[in-house]
């Protein structure tokens, strides 16, 4: 119709689309976009990033930015966005991951921890029907409203 090169504009058309293909992997990648679990602090945090690394990913795709972008330029803008998309990368440095405690340093990690902090716990076990080995996470708060101790042999 427009007389212009079809598979010139095909693949046009690909690599701007390229963006819109993305975005459900960024919900994948970071969870946190879905507001579970999260606090209203971490929830702007998370939204900040997540919109930076679209802009910059669009930026990346379509090849300009402020003015046209040099290749390196865009293969730059590219990974800088799959490194804000990708949360264990980037947000681990500015909000830690879990910490990984042994069974041994359990109780000593429970009185450690202050009170009104949450401790996540993965328990396996065989599962009674299939006798597969099953996995339960449950998560705990330990201490208390009075600053007693928490008392650990509860959970032995």
């Amino acid at each position: 119709m427009s007389g212009g090169d079809a598979i010139k504009t095909g693949f046009t058309a690909f690599f701007y689309s390229l963006r819109t293909v993305a975005l459900p992997f960024v919900f994948i990648f970071n969870t946190d976009l879905l507001l579970i679990d999260v606090t209203v602090t971490q929830g702007i945090l998370v939204f900040i990033m997540a919109t930076i690394a679209i802009l910059v990913f669009t930026a990346g795709t379509m090849g300009y930015f402020l003015t046209k972008n040099r290749i390196y330029e865009s293969v730059a803008l590219v990974l800088v966005a799959f490194v804000l998309f990708r949360p264990d990368f980037f947000m681990n440095r500015i909000q830690p991951p879990f910490e990984i405690v042994s069974p041994d340093r359990f109780v000593q990690a429970v009185g450690d921890a202050p009170a009104g902090s949450e401790i996540r716990l993965v328990l396996s076990g065989p599962d009674f029907d299939t006798g597969n080995t099953m996995e339960t996470r449950i998560a705990i708060t330990p201490g208390s409203e009075d600053g007693a101790k928490p008392d650990c042999r509860r959970l032995a």
